[in-house]
């Protein structure tokens, strides 16, 4: 039989990004992550490789099953700088910044452009903060179909542009 119309689950309500994000803007356009997408490490060593496996994963399963590309550029780490004109569209940076004094090591920056989405934290918790958010995100725009009740099975998601900053408002959890 036919299927009937499909929906995004959460219709953009973004009050299911839990917890609330202290600063959130949603701007026009759309990220279309699929497996032509990639992840680019703008820092050395492990951490970066790790969170960039982490954020693999969480897409390679289902209910996604879309596989990121994951590369490396070693020039920012040492200069601090982006040179956007080497961005490829579909790519999702992760980009360590230096540590703000009086900040939380969980403060982090998540920035989805209609090119690049882009992960900004000084530390290793920050970027991991902004990866569960954008999972989130992704996962609010899975569409369901109203007959069937089963998710529609898709080889991307259209992820809406938003500016999030975030961190702990109260120093325990």
């Amino acid at each position: 039989g036919l299927a009937g119309p499909a929906v995004p689950i959460s219709r953009m309500d973004y009050s299911m990004i839990i917890p609330r994000p202290t600063v959130f803007g949603i701007t026009a356009g759309s990220f279309v992550l699929s497996d032509k997408c990639t992840i680019e490490v703008a820092f050395d060593g492990d951490e970066g490789t790790n969170i960039a496996k982490y954020l693999w994963s969480l897409f390679k399963r289902p209910p996604f099953e879309i596989a990121l590309g994951i590369t490396h550029l070693k020039d920012e780490a040492e200069t601090g700088t982006i040179e956007t004109g080497t961005i490829e569209t579909g790519t999702i940076r992760l980009h360590k910044t230096k540590p703000h004094s009086g900040n939380s090591n969980e403060l982090y920056e998540l920035v989805v452009g209609t090119h690049e989405t882009k992960l900004s934290a000084s530390s290793v918790v920050g970027l991991t903060r902004a990866v569960q958010t954008l999972h989130q995100l992704a996962l609010s725009q899975l569409e369901i179909d109203q007959r069937t009740h089963k998710l529609v099975k898709t080889d991307h998601l259209q992820i809406p542009c938003i500016k999030i900053v975030d961190h702990p408002r109260f120093k325990w959890r």
